[in-house]
């Protein structure tokens, strides 16, 4: 009888030290800052471009048979985005890529960039018109200058024939030229005016035109926006274990003492050691690429950290009589509750905090309980146990909460 008790007790101890040990598990989460700025509200000044032509000559000018009418093409005042790009605080929700900041100011231009002149030019002549031998030039504050071989061949095209109008479009100089003039003039030099019956030209003359210039002081409301581009961090095939993960340097197998094999202390047959694949050998993760292949060269860094809580807990065993039943435990990412992948019988990581009440909810056929892994006296338990088969829930091991 004596020999029975003692056995009752060792199995009674063995049950008591089984059921209260646990495999502890601690994670910290942190709560980073907010890095993202918000838009930031600024005035932008710009200047419309204003370019009228001067009293003195009439936009439309007659001389022999020849009509010219000159006019600035108006100016759009346009707004468009600079944008800025440059590294900045990783997410750290997206491991393995670098964020850019890039920063999106907004300013104003004209259109077009450069002074366009539309020149019309009527032949009322009865033969046609060449404009192959006029010389045409736009002086700036007395400065000459000259237009570009582009729009001379626009107009030596051809000819006018009489009673038709020619239309040019002719760029002239940009606009960032004019900020300290106070004057365009614009010169056709040697135009045929008048021709006799044989086709000879018995007179030219000199077309000219002058354009007041100014600039009209503006000022929008406007805001600096900010967008975050996600960028896979530059990785490259680790140059210490040429992409294994392995350390290329080798050990001697300790399960086999590097014979490749063992003799089974059971059956005393011999077996290929299963730790090194009957090598003998064995190698160490690689230190420089923690066993992953590759080498990183992340360029962001952590944003600042506002805030750490160190979870703590142990892996729990469910079982639920039946089985069967749905599993709840807390994230300790979100503070939400999430449902398990498995369901009971189940071992989850179970954390929770000091200041936090963190009970593993059980569900099974429309009913729930709230149980925490302890005794009622409070010691830590690895399992615990519900039973639903009397229709509600009646915690065998375990600490109810609800």
């Amino acid at each position: 009888m004596k020999k029975y008790f003692g056995l009752f007790v060792l199995l009674s101890l063995i049950w008591a030290i089984s059921s209260c040990s646990v495999k502890r598990i601690v994670k910290n989460e942190t709560t980073y800052a907010d890095t993202h700025k918000a838009p930031e509200y600024i005035k932008v000044s710009y200047k419309w471009p204003v370019i009228k032509i001067n009293d003195k000559t009439p936009g439309t000018q007659s001389k022999g048979g020849i009509v010219i009418t000159v006019e600035i093409l108006p100016f759009i005042i346009e707004k468009k985005i600079k944008s800025e790009r440059k590294i900045t605080y990783c997410d750290p929700e997206m491991p393995g890529y670098d964020i850019y900041e890039v920063t999106n100011t907004p300013y104003f231009d004209a259109t077009p960039e450069k002074i366009q002149f539309k020149v019309s030019v009527k032949n009322n002549e009865f033969l046609p018109l060449k404009l192959s031998d006029v010389c045409y030039a736009v002086i700036l504050n007395r400065e000459h200058w000259s237009f570009i071989s582009g729009n001379l061949e626009k107009l030596n095209e051809g000819p006018i024939l009489s009673g038709f109008e020619k239309e040019f479009i002719i760029d002239g100089p940009d606009i960032h030229l004019l900020s300290d003039s106070r004057f365009v003039y614009l010169f056709l030099n040697g135009v045929p005016t008048s021709v006799d019956n044989v086709g000879n030209i018995t007179q030219k003359d000199n077309f000219e035109w002058y354009f007041d210039c100014s600039f009209v002081k503006m000022e929008s409301n406007e805001q600096i926006n900010y967008s975050y581009e996600p960028t896979p961090v530059y990785t490259e095939k680790c140059p210490n274990c040429n992409g294994t993960g392995l350390d290329p340097e080798t050990i001697e197998c300790e399960r086999c003492g590097g014979k490749g094999s063992f003799v089974n202390r059971f059956d005393g047959k011999t077996y290929k050691c299963p730790e090194c694949n009957g090598t003998g050998i064995v190698h160490d993760v690689c230190k420089t690429c923690n066993g992953t292949g590759v080498k990183s060269y992340p360029k962001s860094q952590m944003p600042p950290a506002t805030n750490i809580i160190t979870w703590s807990g142990w892996v729990v065993k469910v079982n639920t009589i039946p089985s069967g039943a749905t599993i709840k435990s807390m994230n300790s990412k979100t503070g939400q509750y999430d449902i398990q992948s498995c369901t009971t019988p189940c071992k989850i990581d179970w954390f929770c905090t000091d200041s936090i009440s963190c009970p593993i909810i059980v569900e099974y056929n429309g009913q729930s309980v709230q149980v925490l892994p302890y005794t009622a006296d409070g010691k830590e338990l690895s399992s615990i146990t519900i039973d639903f088969s009397s229709g509600k829930p009646i915690v065998k091991k375990g600490q109810k909460t609800n």
